[in-house]
């Protein structure tokens, strides 16, 4: 998917994280997530690498946008998160950004309606 760089744009994100803030500041082998996300639509999100063996999906439903969720994982870790808006054939826009420590490591952006506007922010801690 094409990345684009949305920073900028995220970087006065203020929404709620949908849920408990699990950040506790960097300890021994871990690092801070946070993802952002962005929309004009009500969205779908699934979050995985940040529980438990990693394996475990969390589901926030029927999210409006600005979201984000900081949360702390162990090093070496693929967090990740999925966006997809709640009704497919509504038309908008979806972006979404991961960072590590304070830095970007991926981004991720689409418009358009049907089942493919789903963006993607993943990466290595």
């Amino acid at each position: 998917m094409g990345a684009v760089a949305v920073s900028a744009l995220l970087a006065g994100c203020t929404g709620s994280s949908g849920g408990k803030d699990d950040s506790a500041g960097s300890g021994g082998g871990k690092v801070s997530v946070r993802f952002e996300v962005v929309s004009n639509l009500p969205l779908n999100i699934s979050m995985t690498g940040t529980r438990g063996s990693g394996g475990q999906v969390e589901e926030f439903k029927r999210i409006r946008g600005p979201w984000s969720k900081t949360v702390t994982v162990e090093r070496d870790r693929y967090p990740g998160v999925s966006v997809a808006p709640v009704n497919a054939a509504e038309k908008g826009e979806v972006r979404c950004e991961m960072l590590v420590s304070g830095k970007s490591v991926d981004t991720d952006s689409g418009k358009g309606t049907g089942p493919s506007l789903v963006v993607d922010c993943s990466g290595a801690t």
